[in-house]
Formats: structure tokens, C-alpha cells, sequence
């Protein structure tokens, strides 16, 4: 009971020191809804930005592995590239030999009908 009475009487002192203005507690209550308000807006804010930073580190993974793929398909059609220029030298060397052969070849015959 004991307890009940200082706590009512420190209940009563805090109530006297704690009173305020009308004015002032408009002013307070309107500064507390604007700042509620602001900071709606701002988690919405931060929510959306969130959202799209989500969307671009997909957009990144995604461009990653294209890069990646790309990269591989590069490699490749290099080293097939190179394979071709390697046959291409190879053919060219047969045909020309096929036409230092010809014209040997034509030469002989025409010694053997002379």
C-alpha cells in the first residue's frame, strides 16, 4: 500500500512538471504528423529503392553470365578461325602444287606427242 501512495504522489509531481501549452502541444502534435508522414514517405522511398536494387544486381547476374557466355563463344570461334586459316594455308599450298604439277605435267605430254 505503501508502494501504491509514492507512486501515486510521483505520478502527481511528474503530471505538474509535465504540463504544456495548448500552443505548444498543437505545435508538437502537428510537427509529430508531419514527421510521421515524412518518414512514410521515406520507408517508401527506401522500400522502392530497395526494389530497383534488387532489379539491377539481377540485371548484373544476368549480364554476367551473357558476358561469360559470349566470352566462351569468343574463345571458340577463334580457335576455330585459327583452324581454318591453318587449312586454308594447307590448300593453298596443295594447289599450287597441283599447278607447278600441271604445268609439268602438260610439258611432258607435249614432249611425248612431239
Amino acid at each position: 500500500m505503501n508502494h501504491l501512495i509514492k507512486f501515486s504522489f510521483f505520478v502527481m509531481i511528474l503530471g505538474l512538471y509535465s504540463c504544456v501549452s495548448q500552443k505548444k502541444f498543437d505545435e508538437l502534435l502537428t510537427e509529430r504528423v508531419k514527421l510521421e508522414a515524412d518518414n512514410s514517405e521515406l520507408l517508401d522511398k527506401l522500400q522502392a529503392a530497395n526494389t530497383k536494387i534488387d532489379k539491377l544486381e539481377k540485371q548484373v547476374s544476368q549480364l554476367s553470365a551473357e558476358t561469360d557466355d559470349q566470352s566462351n563463344s569468343i574463345e571458340k570461334l577463334e580457335t576455330d578461325l585459327a583452324a581454318l586459316q591453318e587449312e586454308h594455308t594447307q590448300l593453298k599450298t596443295y594447289y599450287n602444287n597441283l599447278l607447278t604439277n600441271s604445268g609439268k605435267l602438260n610439258r611432258d605430254l607435249a614432249e611425248q606427242q612431239e
